[in-house]
């Protein structure tokens, strides 16, 4: 079974909203999840895997070469399961903290920016 389609463009869809690649590497930089030049698995193709990592699930097959193959068909390059595994550290769990908690604040900023200004539509 290969990646949904219907999954794969909805994530990605959701993502840019938030975020843009470049933002994203900034912050894997900053928080030590990107230790040097990126090859293979960018912080963007990372933060679409739990996608992957739930079709993985879904298939029985909740193993570190499943979860690298269905990353490699969402970005297009060939990732084994040792480059995974490589990724995950440290600054994997400081990158994703920080991610949700600029999401929570983009979502917070934007609900009180939305609701401030609610009184005075006509």
């Amino acid at each position: 079974m290969k990646t949904s389609s219907y999954f794969s463009p909805k994530v990605k869809k959701q993502l840019d909203k938030f975020f843009d690649k470049a933002s994203m590497t900034r912050l894997g930089k900053a928080c030590g999840f990107i230790l040097r030049k990126v090859q293979k698995i960018t912080a963007y193709n990372f933060v679409v895997s739990p996608e992957a990592r739930l079709l993985c699930c879904a298939k029985g097959k909740n193993t570190l070469t499943e979860w690298a193959r269905q990353i490699s068909l969402l970005s297009g390059q060939s990732v084994t399961k040792q480059a995974l595994w490589e990724r995950v550290h440290e600054g994997t769990v400081s990158f994703a903290s920080s991610l949700v908690r600029q999401l929570l604040l983009k979502q917070a900023f934007h609900r009180v920016k939305s609701s401030l200004f609610s009184a005075l539509k006509l």
